[in-house]
């Protein structure tokens, strides 16, 4: 069963256009950026793992992805949320 990781992060003290270069990196990594969620969620990311990837591997793969892409800018401020369903929107 694959495993669906959930980032909410905060890129603080970053421009617009580095966030922009830091989402790009995100999404070259296959991450997902959801939108129009609302005005205090404004960077909310899924990826889904592979069957044979545990919780522990993948969560230490997210925080080291986001924290990869968003160099040299920030040190991203994460929430790390893991599950076997893909996230569901409801708006």
């Amino acid at each position: 069963m694959s495993l669906f990781i959930g980032v909410n992060a905060e890129f603080p003290r970053t421009e617009r256009d580095q966030r922009e270069e830091i989402y790009n990196r995100l999404r070259e990594k296959k991450w997902v950026k959801i939108k129009n969620i609302g005005r205090d969620s404004t960077s909310l990311w899924f990826a889904r793992y592979k069957d044979d990837v545990n919780f522990d591997t993948a969560l230490l793969a997210a925080e080291k992805e986001f924290k990869d892409c968003s160099q040299p800018f920030t040190v991203p401020r994460l929430v790390i949320h893991a599950g076997y369903q893909k996230p569901k929107i409801i708006v």
